[in-house]
Order: C-alpha cells, then structure tokens, then sequence
C-alpha cells in the first residue's frame, strides 16, 4: 500500500494543484478579460483624448487670430489716436506761439504808451492852462472896468461912445475868446 498510498497522495497533491491551476486560470482569465477591457477603455480614452485636444487646438488657434485682429485693430487705433493727439499738441503749441507773439506786441505796445504818459507833464499842461486862463480873466477884468469907466463919465457921450462901445465890446469879447483858445492851445502842445 505504500504505492499505491503514494501513487493516490500524488494524485490527490496533483487534483489539489490542478484546482488551484484552474483557479488561477480562472484568475488569468478574468484578468485577461479585465486587460482587454483596460486596452478597450485606454483606446477610447484616447481617441477622445486626441479628439478633445484636437478641438481645443483649433479652438486656440481661432482665439490666437481673434486675438491678434483685435491686437491689429487697436494697434490702429491707437496709432490714429495717437497721431491725433500729436496733432493737437502741435496745433496747441502753435496757437500758443501765436498768442505769445500777440502778447509780446501787445506788452511792448503798453510799455511804450506807459512811457509816452509818463513823459507827459500833465500837472505842468494844467499849470500853464490855468495860468492862461487867469490872464485872460484878468484881462477881462480889466476891460470891464474900463467899460465901466467909459459909461460913468457921461450919458451923452454914452450914445456915441455907445456905438463905439459896442465895437469894442465885440472886439473885447472876441479878444479874450481868442486869447482863451490860443492858451489852452498852446498849453497842450507843450
């Protein structure tokens, strides 16, 4: 029995080796299985993958020339603008020049006046009117006492020295009118 013990102990040793074989078959297979469906779900995922990134680069590449039309566009506008405001800058300058220019005239034009009422001696232009104008009036109040003279020495005489009076009256009148004008004349071209 001892061989026979022995043949059935290997066989038993061998049936219980052969399940666990058969187990692990089993395993492999699943394994298998699960692999293939691993190498399944990989592909899709990476045909999406490529499809995904694919969509993403034509997404940016249309983004990029969107981006750079309106990079151009406000690049041109700002060059425009930019060209506008130096225009303005130098239109502004240049008015300012003008006006400057102006003022400078207008300065120079104050100075001299200034200068020339300064030289002026007003006061003494005054003086020498007035003084003109009191000769004159003395001069009148001379005549008129003279008049009055003239009258007081006698009415029948006052008839004929009345005609002459008067001329001389006239003559005194446009005497001291005359004199009046040439003093205030004179006295402003001093």
């Amino acid at each position: 029995m001892a061989t026979i013990d022995k043949i059935n102990e290997a066989l038993a040793e061998m049936q219980n080796d052969l399940a666990k074989l058969q187990h692990y078959t089993g395993e492999i297979g699943k394994a298998q299985t699960a692999a293939t469906e691993v190498v399944k779900v990989s592909r899709e995922y990476v045909i999406s993958f490529q499809q995904r990134v694919k969509e993403i680069g034509i997404l940016m590449d249309d983004a990029s020339q969107d981006f750079k039309a309106k990079c151009n566009s406000a690049s041109l506008e700002l060059n425009t603008t930019s060209t506008n405001f130096q225009k303005g800058i130098n239109d502004a300058k240049k008015s300012l020049s003008e006006v400057g220019v102006e003022l400078s005239n207008v300065a120079l034009k104050v100075n001299t006046l200034a200068q020339k009422i300064d030289s002026i001696d007003i006061e003494g232009h005054f003086n020498r009117v007035y003084s003109g104008l009191q000769s004159i009036s003395e001069e009148q109040s001379k005549i008129a006492v003279i008049l009055k003279q003239e009258m007081a020495s006698g009415f029948d005489q006052a008839q004929i020295f009345n005609q002459k009076n008067r001329k001389l009256i006239y003559v005194a009148i446009i005497i001291s009118l005359l004199l009046t004008g040439v003093s205030v004349y004179s006295a402003f071209l001093k």
